[in-house]
C-alpha cells in the first residue's frame, strides 16, 4: 500500500483523523504501540468519512507538502465531495 492508502486504512480502522492519532501517539505512552502495527500510518492526511454520525469510508491524502497540508487537503476533499 502507498502512503495515501495506509492513511485511509488507518482512519477507517480507528475512526479517527490520522493527524490526531499521531499527536496522541507522541503524547500518550499507551498509544505509542500503534506505530508498530503493519499497514497503519500515523501521519496527517487520513480522515474518516461520516454520514449520519456513522463512519462509512475514509480518505487518504499524501504528497501535499507535509502532514498538516495533507490533513487540510483531505478535509477540503471531504467538505467538497460530501457536504455540499
Amino acid at each position: 500500500l502507498g502512503a495515501a492508502e495506509k492513511k485511509a486504512y488507518t482512519a477507517l480502522s480507528t475512526k479517527m483523523a490520522t493527524l490526531l492519532l499521531s499527536q496522541n501517539a507522541h503524547e500518550n505512552s499507551d498509544a505509542k504501540n500503534l506505530t508498530t502495527l503493519p499497514n497503519l500510518l500515523l501521519l496527517g492526511g487520513g480522515l474518516p468519512v461520516r454520514y449520519e454520525n456513522q463512519v462509512v469510508g475514509a480518505i487518504g491524502v499524501a504528497g501535499a507538502g507535509g502532514a498538516k497540508n495533507d490533513h487540510y487537503c483531505a478535509e477540503a476533499a471531504v467538505q467538497t465531495s460530501f457536504n455540499h
